[in-house]
């Protein structure tokens, strides 16, 4: 069974699912799993003159353990509520490590996120506010001697060069799916 921990500093809140038998941080290792940050502000309200306010939160950031990467693409960051002219949620990554040596291919593993709200337009319009979630994947990276690289033989990556790489040589599987549909007609 997956049990879930929380660490929780100031108004920052990550969530990591464990493995099964991994224990909870005392004495514990970490483990790849789901990873959630949060952030929010509120805003003084705009008062009988229209003089808006505005807020943000303190940088909120994660920092990936040892031998992990953040997996960038599976990201998703999400406003669970807002309010007044300007609300949001900027994050960016950072502290990026190249995952195979020689490959070109990089991680980060450090992710930011913070939250911004701007009180609305009007007199006496109330407070801006944003909460912000955002759920990411840290992932442990097998780390591989020169030899074990040069055995893969995988080609660099460059983003540079749009030419094709060259795989002779790399034994490739057909690909198997199985389909299944199911509709009803009226």
């Amino acid at each position: 069974m997956n049990t879930r921990h929380v660490v929780s500093l100031g108004s920052i809140i990550a969530f990591v699912i464990m493995a099964p038998g991994i224990s909870n941080g005392q004495g514990g290792k970490p483990v790849s799993g789901l990873v959630t940050l949060k952030a929010n502000c509120t805003t003084s309200p705009t008062g009988g003159d229209g003089r808006r306010h505005a807020c943000d939160s303190p940088w909120q950031e994660y920092k990936a353990p040892g031998d992990f990467v953040i997996a960038e693409r599976g990201l998703t960051v999400r406003e669970t509520s807002g309010n007044g002219s300007e609300h949001g949620c900027p994050h960016h990554f950072d502290g990026y490590v190249e995952v195979i040596p020689g490959t070109g291919i990089k991680q980060p593993t450090i992710f930011r996120l913070r939250a911004h709200a701007r009180s609305p337009k009007g007199h006496w319009a109330g407070r801006g506010w944003a909460f912000c979630e955002a759920n990411f994947v840290q992932v442990e990276v097998p780390r591989y001697t020169a030899e074990e690289v040069a055995k893969m033989k995988i080609p660099p990556v460059s983003d540079d060069d749009d030419t094709p790489p060259d795989l002779t040589g790399i034994s490739v599987e057909e690909a198997k799916a199985e389909v299944e549909e199911s509709f009803e007609r009226n």
